[in-house]
């Protein structure tokens, strides 16, 4: 899958549409999108997800607990319904006596959640959840691209996204023995590494402070 459109690569760089040029560029925009997962701890492809925390680490302030997750994934739709929920035990999650916490869970009419969806961050206030188990299901990544089945759609993905993904491609297309010459001279790739580390350094989806799901 691509997070960037070829033809949109092959212009940037300025390069003839060559088959030989389009394979290169190609391979280098796929690695560049395997590159961003790994980078980033989440996949892009569009999917319902459920995730299942044991919770040892509420911390209290004063009198109100917080509870922090990571879910797997980022990106997450918050147009399609998600539910958060609590049990004493894993197999009372989808009963309906499990607490749905955005659903008045203290009676106030109040939503206790704040949802991170790009990160995937949850964090639940004031209700102690203490040695529960919490389940989280939500809807997240992109669609594909109606017109290019190895494309996703690219009205879904982050435009900071797309063009790190183009720096990780230069970078790539650099380091191709195929198109080596045509960079003969050029000094600028360590450039296009710390561009393309700034666009994405306050995204990684790095937090352990918070709990990751036991499945």
């Amino acid at each position: 899958m691509y997070l960037i459109k070829i033809q949109d690569a092959l212009d940037r760089l300025d390069f003839d549409n060559t088959p030989a040029i389009q394979h290169v560029v190609e391979n280098s925009v796929a690695h560049a999108t395997e590159e961003m997962v790994g980078v980033l701890r989440t996949e892009f492809d569009r999917g319902v997800v459920t995730d299942l925390f044991y919770n040892d680490l509420s911390f209290k302030e004063g009198v109100a607990f917080t509870t922090q997750l990571r879910l797997n994934r980022g990106f997450l739709d918050l147009g399609q319904p998600y539910t958060i929920r609590a049990a004493a035990t894993r197999l009372a999650l989808p009963k309906s006596t499990a607490k749905d916490l955005r659903d008045e869970p203290d009676g106030s009419g109040d939503d206790l959640t704040i949802v991170d969806a790009e990160k995937g961050l949850v964090v639940i206030r004031d209700i102690d959840l203490s040695n529960l188990y919490i389940e989280v299901r939500y809807t997240s990544g992109f669609n594909v691209d109606g017109d290019e089945a190895l494309l996703f759609d690219q009205t879904e993905v982050p435009s900071w996204l797309k063009e790190a993904a183009f720096l990780q491609t230069n970078v790539l297309v650099r380091h191709n023995p195929v198109l080596a010459s045509h960079f003969e001279g050029d000094n600028t790739t360590a450039e296009l590494v710390l561009s393309k580390d700034r666009a994405i350094q306050s995204r990684i989806r790095y937090h352990p402070e918070y709990l990751n799901p036991v499945m």
